[in-house]
């Protein structure tokens, strides 16, 4: 239902595509390695995995707090879990996978009287699958998420995903063979003889294709997996390439054809990474998470997709000679970025598991390589390695992983009021195509610049303008729509007649916080120095505009000589200023058409009046009348 009294408008909004966006909570005890490799195997087989984030909890559901605002800025539309299976088992550790799987089916033969190779053939499926997922999260955990972000969830499960090694992504996220997309290889790097450290790095910017994820695409044609080798005098260049991106052109995987068929690169299919517009870009600083551990490698993963330029680096490892390239090829990395052209950004070491001085222990290391000590003396560029707490790393989104046919698409929207007078139209993606109508879904996020919208979920019911989906969310991008958010929907139907159909709402910043307040069971009430601030901007039309005129200029000029009865020029009468066209032109020090021009902008925002200040006859009483009051 439209607003009373709302008048039919347009706003200038900007319309963006992308895949669905999740992040996976990893549980940081027990082999988290293994389930770290078995993710990104997930991932690459999602469309847009690309851009999913990870977060690593404890086995009681714990989160380090630098997560949380992390998280804040990702801003997932879904959260999910990883799930330990005897199929993961089985990929990163046979032979333990064997001796549980033996043990459990000798007890159940001996138990049901039943012979081992029928128990096993009985057992063995269900222990692929299954085999200790772990307890579901708890209410305590969803219920702090819900409080600080705002994802497409019930409210009573918050985590509703769960990625499982080897199979297919979770409900409401893209199973890259539901597409119609059919590559013809996927490549990769071969590091199978590589310590565990090194393969986390290197699966980190590639990918990794599973077995099943594999089968799935061969079903519908033949697809060639190619591997690159590394070998030890090939290490070095395989670090720089899985912490930069960037290749020499001498190794064998440094062509553009065989980067774009690795598995993270075909889970971006038709989209791209766009960087936010930011004044201190080139001041930014890098940071490096040290530790080998599970809450650092996390956090230096989702930092590198949501800031930017983040490493890490292993610590720990028992090999001398592997610890040498690794600070060696790192410290040559943040030499070369420090290289003019480029700008001399400051490096951040941090930690979620190291101290401060086991943190200069990692300074002194890698200022002590060859390339260390050329960037500290300064030759062709400098290089300033500082230690950082987690807590003061700063975390802003700059990237965005959007499909290129949809990318800050402008728009001219009817809006009555705050509410869109027409649903939102839901595009589609630029190539990702389903093989059926459910096969492929998206986000469509619609943002007004002038309307800023914190990404919090008890908003969901104010930005829907027809209360008829709940696939829509309040995000960091705007307002996030599903596009087959419907509640319901016929089987058979058509691709267009599934996509949902919403109007969307941007309320306003007093609907907000009486929002997010009464969520808290705290009333809203405006000072009266709020209802002073309120009706300036109301007149101006928007906080940017006032703000624009109470900066430097004649426009500031003219107000702050209105306000003050004491600056001519100027009649005060009853304590207030009347001023001439003429006093006007000489308080912003323009001509009289400038002048004009600027009271007539104000006059159309009845921020002044037009008139006469006329003398009683009889008296002294002076007053001042509107020029519409004064007849013939």
């Amino acid at each position: 239902m439209a607003e009373a009294n709302a008048g039919l408008g347009y706003r200038l909004v900007q319309r963006s595509v992308r895949p669905p966006r999740a992040v996976t909570l990893v549980c940081s005890g027990g082999d988290w390695r293994a389930d770290v490799l078995r993710l990104v195997e997930c991932y690459a087989r999602t469309w847009g995995g690309d851009g999913h984030a990870l977060i690593a909890c404890t086995p009681t559901w714990g989160i380090a707090e630098p997560f949380w605002r992390l998280a804040e800025a990702f801003d997932a539309d879904h959260w999910a879990v990883f799930a330990r299976t005897g199929r993961g088992l089985q990929m990163s550790d046979p032979q333990a996978y064997e001796a549980q799987l033996a043990s459990i089916v000798e007890r159940w033969a001996r138990d049901n009287d039943v012979a081992e190779a029928k128990a096993r053939q009985m057992i063995e499926p269900q222990f692929l699958s299954t085999g200790g997922a772990g307890p579901a999260a708890p209410q305590e955990l969803g219920d702090r998420i819900r409080r600080r972000l705002a994802p497409l969830a019930s409210a009573q499960v918050a985590v509703t995903g769960e990625f499982r090694a080897d199979e297919a992504p979770p409900n409401r996220l893209v199973d890259m063979c539901g597409l119609t997309f059919q590559p013809t290889r996927i490549t990769g790097l071969d590091v199978d003889g590589q310590p565990a450290a090194v393969r986390l790095l290197v699966a980190a910017r590639t990918g990794l294709v599973a077995p099943g994820h594999l089968a799935g695409l061969r079903e519908r044609g033949e697809v060639d997996h190619v591997t690159a080798g590394v070998d030890r005098e090939g290490l070095g260049q395989a670090l720089r390439f899985a912490w930069t991106g960037r290749t020499d052109s001498d190794v064998a995987y440094g062509e553009q054809a065989f980067l774009g068929d690795m598995p993270l690169a075909q889970s971006r299919l038709g989209c791209s990474w766009f960087t936010a517009l930011s004044p201190d870009a080139d001041s930014e600083p890098v940071a490096v998470m040290c530790g080998d551990s599970a809450e650092d490698f996390c956090y230096a993963y989702t930092r590198r997709r949501v800031v930017g330029e983040t490493y890490w680096l292993p610590l720990g490892t028992d090999s001398d000679e592997l610890n040498t390239v690794l600070y060696t090829e790192l410290a040559r990395v943040l030499y070369e970025s420090a290289v003019p052209p480029a700008s001399g950004r400051p490096v951040l070491l941090s930690s979620l598991t190291l101290d401060t001085d086991q943190l200069h222990e990692v300074r002194d290391r890698l200022l002590a390589t060859p390339w260390g000590r050329m960037a500290a003396s300064g030759s062709l560029g400098r290089v300033e390695v500082r230690v950082c707490a987690p807590a003061d790393l700063p975390v802003r989104r700059s990237l965005y992983l959007l499909d290129k046919a949809h990318a800050g698409d402008t728009l001219h929207e009817p809006f009555l009021g705050s509410e869109q007078a027409r649903n939102v139209e839901i595009p589609l993606p630029g190539e990702a195509m389903g093989v059926e109508p459910e096969s492929c879904r998206w986000q469509v996020d619609v943002l007004d610049p002038g309307t800023v919208l914190p990404a919090r979920w008890a908003l969901r019911d104010v930005i829907i303008a027809d209360g008829t989906s709940w696939g829509v969310r309040s995000s960091t991008s705007g307002i996030s729509v599903d596009s087959h958010g419907r509640m319901f929907t016929l089987a058979g139907t058509s691709l267009t007649q599934r996509l949902v159909q919403v109007r969307v709402r941007f309320p306003t910043a007093r609907e907000v916080f009486t929002t997010l307040l009464a969520g808290a069971g705290v009333t809203l009430e405006e000072s009266d120095k709020g209802r002073y601030t309120r009706r300036m901007i109301e007149l101006w039309g928007d906080f940017t505009t006032l703000a624009a005129d109470l900066a430097a200029g004649p426009a500031a000029d003219l107000l702050s000589g209105w306000i003050d009865a004491s600056k001519k020029p100027g009649r005060v009468y009853q304590e207030r200023k009347y001023l001439t066209l003429a006093n006007v032109s000489a308080m912003t020090g323009g001509s009289e058409e400038a002048a004009r021009l600027l009271l007539d902008r104000y006059l159309q925002r009845s921020i002044a009046a037009r008139g006469l200040l006329l003398t009683c006859e009889q008296c002294l009483g002076t007053a001042f009348h509107r020029l519409e009051d004064i007849g013939a």
